[in-house]
């Protein structure tokens, strides 16, 4: 078993359809913990695994979720033998909605 304070870095970009500067939530699905994140002018955001209020352990996956002006999902399984990991999110472009009347 990990260290979980040891620091796991995960790379994050959101695909051609994805928005700059959109929340990304990530959340770890065998704690529970919850991150968020916002996506730098590249469409990209880092995250150190270590910063979960709980953690992580090899083999803990992570679901990443991409919502506002694009909307998309992905997930990773923490592999501890990797210093880095990356995921790309597949995203959509949100509808806009005109509410002039």
């Amino acid at each position: 078993m990990v260290n979980p304070r040891a620091p796991h870095i995960i790379g994050i970009a959101l695909d051609s359809q994805g928005v700059a500067v959109s929340k990304v939530i990530l959340t770890n699905q065998t704690t529970g913990d919850i991150a968020k994140l916002v996506t730098d002018a590249s469409k990209r955001a880092v995250f150190d695994c270590s910063s979960f209020t709980n953690g992580y352990t090899n083999g803990d996956v992570i679901e990443v979720e991409n919502i506002g002006a694009s909307y998309g999902g992905a997930t990773i399984t923490i592999n501890t033998g990797l210093g880095l990991q990356t995921t790309t999110v597949d995203s959509t472009a949100a509808a806009s909605v005109n509410l002039s009347m």
